[in-house]
């Protein structure tokens, strides 16, 4: 069962992106400066692009997305990723980088992993980067 992609989403992904070295430095410092444990619940938190399993989630998000529109996209790599925890699940917020009839685009997607449920891809899109 597919959800509705929600911009909101996307925003929040991109802004998550765009700030993730900043909010890295930002987290570091309060931590140092304050004698308390500072571990935010529910933030995003940066994940290895290599990782053996970020690489899977974001094949699944691109295979799923070919069944789902009935696409040819194939997969590159992943240049960003996040997660988050929501509950018993995580999401996964994913730039990738794949070819689309012989054109490397970049895609945003957002998977929602659950051990109970399996995976659930909740969006994929190319994002309209032009400034």
């Amino acid at each position: 069962m597919a959800k509705e992609f929600h911009p909101l989403l996307l925003i929040i992904f991109l802004s998550f992106l765009i700030s993730s070295t900043l909010f890295d430095v930002s987290l570091t410092m309060a931590a140092d400066d304050s004698d308390e444990d500072f571990s935010p619940a529910d933030a995003f938190r940066a994940l290895d692009p290599n990782d053996p399993l970020v690489v899977t989630i974001a094949k699944f998000a691109v295979e799923e997305n070919n069944k789902q529109k009935k696409e040819n996209i194939q997969f590159a790599t992943v240049l960003k990723a996040a997660s988050q925890q929501i509950g018993a699940k995580t999401e996964y917020g994913l730039l990738i980088k794949a070819d689309e009839n012989g054109t490397s685009n970049t895609y945003v997607a957002v998977v929602l992993d659950s051990k109970n449920s399996g995976r659930e891809l909740v969006g994929f899109t190319k994002p309209n980067l032009a400034v």
